[in-house]
Formats: C-alpha cells, sequence, structure tokens
C-alpha cells in the first residue's frame, strides 16, 4: 500500500508539472501574439489598413473566417473580411455569412451591441471535399458542416464602433477555449486601434471639411463681387453658372426666369443641361414634372441625394439623358421680396448627402442670383430710357451718326450724315456702308472694323470715304456695339467726324516742320562744310610733323569734342598717345592721367586698337560707370574716365589709303553724340590724316634732301681725296724729281687710292642695283670657312697698318650654306673693313664662325668707338652715318652696312648690332641658314683671285692680240699690259677698224671694250660670229666693261664673247683670262696660229 501511495504522488507531481509547463507555454503564446498583433495596428496609417489587418490577424491562425463592421448612424456597414479559402471571400462581401443566414448574422450583431457581449451563433453549411491525394481520380464530394460563429462588440470605453465575427465550420469544427482567449485579446487590441484611427480619421475629415469651406467662401465672396459688376441679367446668369457652379463642385448649372405671366420658365444660362434645354425650346412650362420647375412651384428648396430619390420622387420622369453623368440634384427657388423670381438648379457627378454647410452655400449663391438679376434688370431698363434720350440728342450734334445692323447695312442716318457724305436719310438707309468706303478700301473696310470690334470692344481709326459726289474726305471714326438686356451685340453706332480741316492743318504743320528741319540741316551742314574746309586750310597751314599733331586735338576742342585725346602707332605696334585737349585747359592734366596708373591701358588696348586693327570707327553712347569698366576692363581707369564726366565717345581712324596710322578720341560732356555725328568726325580724321601724312612725308622729303645732300658731299669728298693723292704723285713722277724709294712709294699710293675709288664705285654700283632691285646671286654649296678666309686676307694690310689685332676662330667643315661666295666675302670684307675703321691703334678685332642651331653664325666683335644707343637702329640705312660733320676722324659713304644688310636678307639670313655705348665696342652678327644637304658638298668655285704683282703676270709669248677701245689712255694702257706679257698687241680704236685689221693682222685673241660710240662691242661681235668659222667666225673674244652686274656678264656671253672682265682691269687676271682662250701654247717660241682665209 506504501509502495502504491507513493507511485501516485509522483504521477501527480508529473501531472501537476505538466500543466504547469502547459500553463506557461499558453502564457507566452498569448504575450506573443498580443505583441504581434499591436505591432501590426500600430505600423497601419490608415483606418483601412487598420480595418484589414484586424481581420487577417485573426485568419487563419485563429479562425476559419472573420468579418469586421463598422456602425455608422446606426446601421452597420461591412468594411473588412478574411476568410482561409480566398474564393469564398465574395461570399461574405455578399451575404454576410457562409452559411448564407444573413438575418441570423444581423440579429446577433445588433444582441451583441445592445448587451455589449460576445453573442455565439450556431449554424450549418455545405462543403465541398477532394478526394485523398494519390486517388485514381481526383472526384469531389458534398458534406455538411457544423457552423460556429462569435460576434464580439467593438468598444473602448463607452464608445461602440462596430463588431468583430469570427466563425469555424468550413475547416475547423471546434473552437478551443486558447484560441477563444486570444480572439478576445485580438478584440479589445483591434478596438483600441479603430477608435484611435478613427478618431485621427474625424479629425483629418473636419480639417478637410474647414478648409474646403474657407475655399468655398472665397470662391462664393469673388463670384459675389463678380455679380456686383454684372451690368446685364444675362452677364448675372453667366457668372452664377461658370463660376458658381464651380464653387460647389457642381457638374452641371441652370438659371431660370419665371415669364411675366407666369407660365414659363425661361432659361437665361445653362450649362450641361441638355437634356432640359433643348436647341429649338430656350423656355420649359411651369407643368414640368422636374426640380426646376418644380422648386418654383412649391416655393421650397428640393434635394434630391440619389438617382433612387429623383425615381423615388418623379416616376413619370425620362431618365435617360437626365441622369447621364449625374448622381445627385439640387434645385432652389429665387426670391426678390418674398416673391418667387426664377430658380437655380444643379447636378452632381457623385451622390451627395447635402449636409448643412453644402444647403447654405446653395442657398447663398440663389439669394445673390436673386439680388443681382433684379439689380440688372433695373439697370437695363434705366439703360433702354438712357438709349431714347440719347437718340434725341445725337440729333443736334454736328457729327454724322450711323447704325448698322452687325451685316453693316445702315439703319440710321442722323446728325450731320447728310452734310457730311451727301446722301439723304432716305438714299441711305438700307444700303451697306460700304458705299461710303473708298474703292481701295471698299474690300477691307467692314472686317477691318468688325475685328477692331470683336478684339478691343471698339474700333477708332481714320478712313478716307466717298461722298456722293465722287469727292473724298477724311473721316475720323469710332464704332461700338450696342447689347441687348441678354447681352447679345444687336447693332453698331458709328460716329463719324470730318477731319478735312485737321488735315489741312496738320499737312500745313508737317510742311513747316520739314522746312525747318531741312534749314536746320542745311545750316548745320554749312557750318560743317565751313569748319571742315577751316580745318583744312590750318592744317595745312604749317608741314611741322609735332605741330600738327598738336593742332589736331585742339581743332576738334570744343566745336566737337569736350575733350580729346591723339594715339598713334609707334614702330614696335604699342599705341602712345602723342597729344590731348580739354575745352577746360585746368583739365588736361587729368585727361593725360587717364593713361596712368599700373594696370593695363584698357581704352588703348581696346576701342583704340580695335579702331586701327579694323580700319572702323566705334561710338559709344553710354559711358556710365558700369559701362566703363566693361569697355577697358579696369575699375581704376573706369573711375578716371568717370572723374571727366563723359556721356558718349567717338573712336575715328586717321587713315591714308588702305593703312591707319592713329586713332582720335572725342569725348562729351553734355550731349551724346548721334549717329549723324560718326560721319563728320569720319571725315574730319580723314582729312587730319592727309595733312599728318603730308607733314610726314615732308619730314621724309627733307631728311631725306639733308641725308642727299651730305652723302653728295661725303661722294665729292671720298673721290676727290683719292684724286687728289693720284694726281698730286703723278704730277711729281712726270717731273722726275723723285728717285727710287719715292717713286716706289708713289706708285704705292696711286695703286691704293685707285683701288679705295674702284671700292667706292663698286658701293655706289650695288648700292643702286638694291634699290633697283637688281642685285642677284649665284647661289651654290659653299664652305663659309673659304671666303671668311679670304676676307680676312683682304684686310689684313689695312690692320697691319694700324696694329689692329686680328684674330679668328672658325669652326671648318661645319658651315655649309647655300650663298654666292663673292658676296659673302663681300659681307665679311665689309664688316671687317668697318670694324678695323674704328677700331684704334693697338685695338683688336675678333671673328668668329660657328653653328647656332639650324643657323650659322659669323660675329665680328671690335674694341673700338662702340655706336651711340640712338644711332643704334638707323646702323644699317643708306647713307647714315654717325658722324657726318666735316670734322669727322673717319671717311666712307655709308653704304658699306646698309650693302651688308641687303646681302645677308637675299641669302634668308639677318644681321644685327649692338654696342653697350660709345667708347665700348660693338659686335655685328650675321646670321645665315645652313644648307639643307650638309653631308653632301658639291663642287665649289674657286675663290677670285687676288690682284698680283707684275712679276707674277702668266707668259703671252708669240700671242697675236686685237685690242679695240675708242678711250686712247686705256687703249695705251692695256696694250702696254698685254705687250709686258709678251704678246703682240694690235691697237685700233673702233669695231670697223677691227673688222678691217682682221684679214691683215690675223688676231689669235679677241679684246674689245663693250661701250663706244657708233658701233659698240656688242656690234662688233655679232658681226664676227656672223662670219663663217673659217673666216673669223670662232675667233675667241674677252670683252672689257665697266658694266660689271650678273646682268651685263649674261648679256655679254649671249652676244658671242667667251669671257667677261670687269673694269678697273687687274693686269694677272686679264692675262689669265687670254691665256685660257689661246688656241696653241703660251711659248714665246710658237709660231702664230695658222688661219685660212
Amino acid at each position: 500500500m506504501a509502495g502504491d501511495a507513493s507511485k501516485t504522488e509522483r504521477v501527480r507531481d508529473l501531472a501537476q508539472t505538466g500543466v504547469t509547463h502547459i500553463n506557461d507555454a499558453r502564457t507566452r503564446r498569448r504575450a506573443a501574439f498580443v505583441e504581434r498583433a499591436a505591432d501590426e495596428l500600430l505600423r497601419a496609417s490608415t483606418l483601412e489598413e487598420v480595418l484589414t489587418r484586424v481581420v487577417w490577424l485573426a485568419v487563419p491562425n485563429l479562425a476559419d473566417y472573420c468579418t469586421l463592421d463598422l456602425l455608422e448612424r446606426g446601421e452597420l456597414r461591412r468594411v473588412a473580411v478574411a476568410h482561409v479559402d480566398i474564393r469564398d471571400e465574395q461570399r461574405l462581401w455578399d451575404v454576410c455569412s457562409p452559411d448564407g443566414d444573413a438575418e441570423a448574422h444581423e440579429r446577433a450583431a445588433r444582441a451583441a451591441l445592445e448587451a455589449g457581449e460576445p453573442q455565439t451563433r450556431r449554424g450549418s453549411m455545405r462543403v465541398t471535399k477532394l478526394a485523398p491525394q494519390g486517388a485514381a481520380t481526383p472526384a469531389r464530394s458534398q458534406a455538411t458542416r457544423a457552423l460556429r460563429e462569435v460576434v464580439y462588440p467593438l468598444r473602448v470605453a463607452n464608445r461602440t464602433h462596430g463588431v468583430l465575427s469570427v466563425g469555424v465550420g468550413p475547416f475547423r469544427e471546434v473552437m478551443p477555449r486558447e484560441e477563444r482567449s486570444l480572439i478576445e485579446a485580438l478584440v479589445r487590441i483591434g478596438a483600441s486601434a479603430i477608435d484611435t484611427a478613427l478618431a485621427r480619421s474625424s479629425r483629418e475629415r473636419a480639417f478637410e471639411a474647414a478648409e474646403r469651406g474657407l475655399s468655398q467662401m472665397k470662391r462664393l465672396s469673388e463670384v459675389t463681387a463678380a455679380l456686383s459688376r454684372a451690368v446685364s441679367p444675362n452677364e448675372v446668369a453667366r457668372r452664377v453658372v461658370e463660376d458658381g457652379a464651380r464653387v460647389l463642385g457642381a457638374r452641371a448649372c441652370v438659371i431660370a426666369r419665371l415669364s411675366p405671366c407666369g407660365a414659363e420658365l425661361e432659361i437665361v444660362h445653362a450649362a450641361g443641361f441638355p437634356e432640359v434645354i433643348p436647341a429649338h425650346s430656350p423656355r420649359i412650362s411651369m407643368a414640368t414634372e422636374a426640380p426646376v420647375a418644380e422648386a418654383v412651384r412649391i416655393k421650397q428648396p428640393i434635394w434630391l441625394r440619389s438617382r433612387a430619390d429623383l425615381a423615388a420622387r418623379y416616376p413619370g420622369l425620362p431618365l435617360g439623358d437626365l441622369v447621364q453623368g449625374s448622381h445627385a440634384w439640387a434645385a432652389v427657388p429665387l426670391f426678390v421680396d418674398g416673391q418667387v423670381v426664377g430658380s437655380l438648379a444643379l447636378s452632381f457627378q457623385e451622390p451627395r448627402s447635402f449636409d448643412d454647410d453644402e444647403r447654405w452655400l446653395v442657398l447663398s449663391l440663389a439669394q445673390h442670383c436673386a439680388d443681382a438679376l433684379d439689380r440688372a434688370s433695373l439697370s437695363a431698363g434705366a439703360a433702354e430710357e438712357a438709349v431714347h434720350l440719347s437718340h434725341e440728342i445725337l440729333k443736334q450734334m454736328p457729327e454724322a451718326i450711323l447704325v448698322t445692323d452687325l451685316g453693316g447695312t445702315i439703319l440710321r442716318w442722323m446728325g450731320k450724315a447728310t452734310q457730311i457724305f451727301g446722301f439723304t436719310e432716305n438714299e441711305a438707309i438700307g444700303r451697306p456702308v460700304t458705299i461710303l468706303a473708298h474703292p481701295d478700301t471698299v474690300e477691307r473696310l467692314g472686317p477691318h472694323i468688325l475685328r477692331g470690334v470683336r478684339d478691343q470692344g471698339a474700333f477708332l481709326g481714320e478712313l478716307i470715304c466717298v461722298r456722293k459726289d465722287g469727292t473724298t474726305v477724311p473721316i475720323e471714326t469710332t464704332a461700338k456695339p450696342v447689347f441687348d438686356k441678354e447681352g447679345r451685340a444687336r447693332f453698331l453706332v458709328g460716329v463719324c467726324r470730318d477731319i478735312s480741316e485737321r488735315k489741312r492743318a496738320e499737312e500745313e504743320r508737317t510742311r513747316l516742320i520739314r522746312e525747318q528741319i531741312a534749314r536746320a540741316e542745311a545750316e548745320d551742314a554749312a557750318r560743317r562744310s565751313s569748319f571742315l574746309a577751316e580745318a583744312s586750310a590750318l592744317l595745312s597751314a604749317s608741314l611741322d610733323y609735332e605741330a600738327t599733331l598738336e593742332k589736331i586735338v585742339r581743332l576738334v576742342v570744343p566745336t566737337m569734342a569736350t575733350y580729346a585725346m591723339l594715339d598713334i602707332a609707334s614702330e614696335d605696334g604699342t599705341m602712345v598717345t602723342v597729344a590731348v585737349a580739354h575745352e577746360d585747359p585746368t583739365l588736361e592734366r587729368d585727361v593725360q592721367d587717364l593713361r596712368g596708373g599700373d594696370a593695363p591701358d584698357g581704352w588703348r588696348e581696346g576701342p583704340v586698337a580695335r579702331v586701327l586693327g579694323g580700319r572702323t570707327s566705334e561710338m559709344y553712347t553710354d559711358l556710365s560707370l558700369v559701362s566703363l569698366e566693361r569697355i577697358v576692363g579696369s575699375s581704376e581707369q573706369a573711375a578716371r574716365f568717370a572723374k571727366l564726366r563723359a556721356r558718349s565717345a567717338i573712336v575715328v581712324p586717321l587713315t591714308v589709303g588702305d593703312t591707319a596710322s592713329a586713332t582720335l578720341s572725342l569725348f562729351r560732356v553734355g550731349e551724346r553724340y548721334s549717329t549723324k555725328d560718326l560721319p563728320f568726325a569720319e571725315e574730319l580724321a580723314h582729312r587730319a590724316a592727309m595733312a599728318l601724312e603730308n607733314a610726314r612725308l615732308y619730314q621724309n622729303a627733307q631728311e631725306a634732301t639733308r641725308l642727299r645732300d651730305e652723302f653728295l658731299g661725303t661722294v665729292s669728298h671720298e673721290l676727290r681725296t683719292p684724286l687728289n693723292a693720284v694726281l698730286g704723285w703723278t704730277r711729281m713722277l712726270r717731273t722726275a724729281s723723285l728717285n727710287g724709294t719715292s717713286q716706289e712709294r708713289a706708285l704705292a699710293t696711286i695703286e691704293r687710292n685707285a683701288m679705295l675709288q674702284a671700292r667706292l664705285v663698286e658701293d655706289l654700283l650695288d648700292a643702286s642695283r638694291i634699290v633697283m632691285g637688281k642685285l642677284r646671286l649665284e647661289l651654290r654649296t659653299l664652305d663659309l670657312v673659304g671666303p671668311i678666309n679670304a676676307a680676312i686676307e683682304a684686310v689684313r694690310p689695312a690692320a697691319t697698318a694700324k696694329s689692329v689685332r686680328l684674330e679668328s676662330s672658325l669652326e671648318r667643315g661645319a658651315c655649309l650654306v647655300e650663298g654666292d661666295p663673292s658676296r659673302v666675302q663681300q659681307i665679311v670684307w665689309n664688316l671687317l673693313t668697318n670694324a678695323i675703321k674704328f677700331t684704334p691703334h693697338g685695338g683688336r678685332v675678333e671673328l668668329s664662325l660657328g653653328r647656332a642651331g639650324q643657323h650659322a653664325r659669323i660675329t665680328v666683335r671690335d674694341t673700338g668707338e662702340g655706336i651711340r644707343p640712338e644711332f643704334l637702329p638707323y646702323v644699317f640705312d643708306r647713307f647714315r652715318q654717325g658722324d657726318s660733320t666735316t670734322t669727322r676722324k673717319h671717311g666712307g659713304l655709308g653704304l658699306g652696312l646698309a650693302i651688308v644688310r641687303h646681302l645677308v636678307e637675299l641669302h634668308g639670313g639677318a644681321v644685327r648690332a649692338d654696342s653697350a655705348g660709345e667708347g665700348k665696342g660693338a659686335i655685328f652678327s650675321v646670321l645665315l641658314p645652313l644648307s639643307p644637304n650638309p653631308d653632301l658638298l658639291a663642287s665649289l668655285d674657286r675663290l677670285t683671285p687676288q690682284p698680283a704683282g707684275l712679276e707674277e703676270l702668266p707668259s703671252l709669248e708669240g700671242l697675236r692680240l686685237l685690242l679695240v677701245d675708242d678711250e686712247q689712255d686705256s687703249r695705251e694702257m692695256l696694250a702696254a699690259m698685254l705687250q709686258q706679257c709678251g704678246a703682240v698687241v694690235r691697237c685700233v680704236p673702233s669695231a670697223a677698224a677691227a673688222l678691217s685689221a682682221l684679214d691683215e693682222f690675223r688676231p689669235d685673241v679677241l679684246v674689245s671694250d663693250i661701250g663706244m660710240p657708233g658701233e659698240d662691242g656688242y656690234a662688233l661681235i655679232r658681226q664676227i660670229r656672223a662670219l663663217k668659222p673659217a673666216r673669223w667666225g670662232a675667233l675667241p673674244a674677252v670683252a672689257l666693261t665697266a658694266y660689271a652686274s650678273a646682268e651685263d656678264r649674261v648679256r655679254v656671253l649671249a652676244a658671242g664673247f667667251q669671257m667677261h672682265v670687269p673694269k678697273p682691269v687687274d693686269a694677272a687676271e686679264l692675262a689669265a683670262t687670254v691665256a685660257s682662250l689661246s688656241p696653241r701654247t703660251t711659248s714665246r717660241d710658237s709660231a702664230p696660229p695658222s688661219m685660212t682665209t
């Protein structure tokens, strides 16, 4: 027994433990469900979302289906459903319950609301069962299931919001107590959430209603204000129908006025009511069964909230078109002083409850409409009476008064119409108004007037009309429409005034004004022409360039400008202000200061530079501070301009031909410049430019004359000085009073001075060729070392004589250029000669040759007198010399460096001179482009042989030479020179004598001068070459000429000479040339060549 008791006790303990565990699990499940439900409902943002989440929290976890009905105005309205089978949800909306017993469900719901406690309802339902899974065929079968539904009231405090119904049966057979406990918790949580959502929704609706009410009141006040301005019943009705319907949110609106007999309603205005306002009948019988008529009959508003209300009230009313698009109607009678005068009817697109606020708005609009209609009717009556009175008054007016219909037919002919147009009243009435139109305007007159009336409400203009007799008359016409009491235009009234006298007065006034303008323009043109003439005379009175600059600015101030500035382009392209003027001399310093400051000169870099570059004037009519900052680009300079208070400006170029060399800036302080001032300023600028150009040309001519005189004096000096030495020593040699040493000195002096004169003549010839553009180069690839060394050797005696150290540094083989060897030697010779000339005894001249990029650089540096800075820019000009006075220390024509520059430029190079100043030496640099093929050095020309002494003369022993020269001295000198080489020489003075001596003397070589009287050397050689070769036609010939250019050489060779020797003749060169043409050896033992005759 004791064992059994112990066992029983253990079983009881285990059971108690299990119960405890079960209770704990249920508690946790309940807590989790409550937390989840609260979280779901708290996250719902709208009432509809709260309702939906409540039913779906119950299904499928706690029940098979769930419905929620809200209590609104004592009626339950289904708002949310949920079913485990979504296909059966629609049944819950349609019949309220799965078993279809809507009445039983309604009774249970009402009982739950009254008792405030849950109500249980039982029933049965048919369900469809499917065959088990895996069966051969998915057969269906019907089964009856018990239904159990519990209806819970949704209450919070003393507020009841509806019922929540949950049930089992379609799938579950019972509702366990645990689920019922969770459902009760869901009911409490859901009721609280619904209460909160309803309160929030109510507040939102109240707020929206308040806003809507305020908006409607505002719109109603606007409609009322518009009605107060309406002057006709038609305008009142239109305002109410269009604006009032919009305020009330109505789909359609109509205003009807009771006819005087009281049997009909006349439609004043309607919109959206085609069903009650046929186009052919704007009247409605008072017996019509319709809200618009009944409201007048019963004198009470009619509110129809839905189509059902309309059908119930008017069972005989055809509803086809009437209900199309409308779901609610309202009709309100219109009262004036207690008497009904018409009605206002409205229709709405949605069903409406017509709460107190909406009804108040409709009634208020109706009352305002009635008052406005009454006031407008009184105004229309007064207007009709006023029109009648006006007709009587218009008969006394001097203008023509015409009344026409809208088609232009004349209805009334009043005032002075007959006097103005010539037509009588009987002749005019009934005829178109176009009988008065001019033939040129008859087709567009009517449309023109009607368009003005339509667009602007009236037509006002001037027309040319035609009288009955065909004469024209200018008419000022005013045409306006006249409206009837419904606001429709019925006819036009035109007031026509004869303005012939006014037109004549206007034409006379216009003529006088034109004459005054023409006279003023003529006077202004005369003044300007006189001013231009005076300006031209004043500017041409002086040829002083600097004075002309000053005259230009003084001329325009104050006649054309308050102040002016003249800018000229300098040699480096920058603009320089050379003259300023101001009508107030004390302010000229301020004008000059316009160009001061650290900022860039925006006026010169902007307007002045543009005008100079484009040669087109610019005018600025606004010189405010903002505009000035934009123009000059500097606030500092703009402030200086603004200080002088100029209002406008003109900038004109001073142009001669296609070149603008200066600009003139004109500024006005008072009035602004106009477009007519611009051509005047341009004409003055042109004349100023011509005067400035004349002054410049005169200055240049004066400078050229001075340079020419200096040059001629220099040439005279440079030629006479060596001639003096030559003549002096020559006379002394003739006296035979000189010993051997003195004779050698005399001969050396004569030779040196003769060579100096030859050099001077060559320089003059080169200068002439440069001026005429006839200096030519014979280009070939050459190494600069050769010509440079030749030049160095040529000037070395002169350097040695002055104890000047001549040093050279030449980069051999690296400086190959395309050049003329003799001209390159001439360049270097001139530079070295110039350096030695200006370097004192014991000084130093350095010459270097090297590469500088793609150029060869030749540099001549000396320690001589240097060059003054002001003379440095002109050092390469022709005839320019640093000292051209009679006391100068150094001779020369001033051509050497000018020739150097031209020769260097012909080679495609550049030359420049630098000097630190007087006494600091000078540096001359020549850049010549390197040959494009430096590695390919073709045959280089031999350098011109240097003059040799008589001991170096080649042998011409036995050669027979025929010498032709018309100058006896020259002929004898050349003969002696050739005879000294061993030649047999026959001298003749002319071409004819030479031709005669051919057969007699039988020469080996012909040596002939070119320039001879009668027949020259060219004529001689042509005659010889015309002979047969066996008869002297092939005789070798050498030409002697003082014409030593490349063109002269080509002409000599083309004429038939084999060789060309320029004068003055070098003995060695002539002997070598003759020897090279000899047809036999030059041995003295050789016999003369045999010539077949």
